[in-house]
């Protein structure tokens, strides 16, 4: 009897010794769920998760591909008939000083496209009117910036071509497309006066659409003025005397911001004057038309601000025009 009882107390015993280690081993590993308890004070919930940074892909500099292959490709989309690849032709020299040239290798590896073209265009500019032989030619096509170095040059704060003045100064040869389009979309100032500029006025001429100021009196242009000179909005001083220019003088209807205009001792220059005796030039203070065959009568408008004016009397009329007002025959 005395043995029953000690076998039940020690039963008794080893339940509660296992029902005791179950319950430690739950209240140590918190139950069959792993999530900590929460501290008393801290709010419960998912825990934040910080999203990585999204890094944008870098633009693939023009440094990886710019090579003459390239610039040919950019030039050609720009200027649709320019000869970069004929050797001997400007466009073709200018691409081989270009890709030479040290100073433009920075702006290269910089992937400043619009500044290696805009030192395409002025060298295409140097050969095209025979540079070699310039009366002036200071820093010409060095390896130095060419907005505070090169003669004539002159910029804007963005480093872009403003004001070229080159008067004077023995340039040989043909007024190049390529110069026109790789400087157009930011020069204001024109000046070639005085040289030996031949062949025709290009009719890129109209993409000159900020020059305000274009002067290409005196050299041996020839054939008619372009159209297309009427696109060039701004333009307030145009002088294109003393060339064999010949036709007609082409709509101006676009210049309501001339202030100048110098046509005379072209020769070749005949038929009526455009728009009803230049009507629309409602800026005009000095009119130059002498030593031409152009006929018609001056609108009346003009007599608003006319200031001087030379004609051919009797082939030009102006009705409200007289010598006090500073024109003359």
């Amino acid at each position: 009897r005395n043995s029953r009882r000690t076998l039940m107390i020690v039963v008794v015993l080893l339940l509660v010794a296992v029902a005791v280690a179950v319950t430690v081993t739950l209240v140590l590993s918190g139950g069959d769920d792993d999530t900590p308890s929460p501290s008393p004070g801290v709010p419960t919930g998912p825990t934040p998760v910080t999203a990585a940074p999204v890094v944008p892909t870098p633009r693939p500099t023009l440094t990886e591909a710019l090579d003459r292959a390239e610039l040919e490709n950019q030039i050609t989309l720009k200027s649709p008939t320019t000869d970069v690849t004929t050797p001997g032709t400007p466009s073709n020299l200018a691409l081989d000083w270009l890709v030479s040239d040290s100073y433009t290798q920075d702006f290269m590896e910089a992937g400043d496209l619009t500044k290696v073209l805009q030192r395409f265009g002025l060298a295409v500019l140097y050969f095209a009117t025979n540079g070699e032989d310039w009366k002036q030619a200071s820093n010409w096509l060095d390896s130095v910036n060419e907005c505070s170095l090169w003669l004539g040059i002159s910029c804007n704060d963005g480093g872009l071509v403003s004001r070229i003045d080159m008067q004077s100064n023995f340039m040989e040869g043909t007024l190049p497309i390529d110069f026109l389009v790789f400087t157009q979309d930011s020069l204001s100032s024109l000046n070639l006066a005085q040289n030996q500029l031949f062949a025709t006025i290009p009719s890129h001429i109209g993409l000159m659409r900020k020059v305000s100021d274009l002067r290409l009196f005196e050299n041996d242009l020839q054939g008619t003025i372009p159209t297309e000179i009427n696109n060039i909005f701004p333009l307030q001083r145009l002088a294109i005397n003393l060339n064999f220019l010949s036709g007609p003088v082409p709509p101006m209807t676009g210049l309501g911001l001339l202030t100048f205009l110098d046509v005379r001792d072209n020769a070749g220059l005949s038929g009526p004057l455009p728009n009803n005796g230049l009507e629309g030039l409602a800026s005009i203070k000095e009119l130059y038309m002498f030593g031409t065959d152009l006929t018609g009568t001056l609108s009346n408008q003009l007599c608003d601000t006319l200031e001087n004016a030379w004609i051919d009397c009797g082939e030009v009329e102006c009705d409200c025009c007289t010598a006090e007002q500073g024109v003359a025959c």
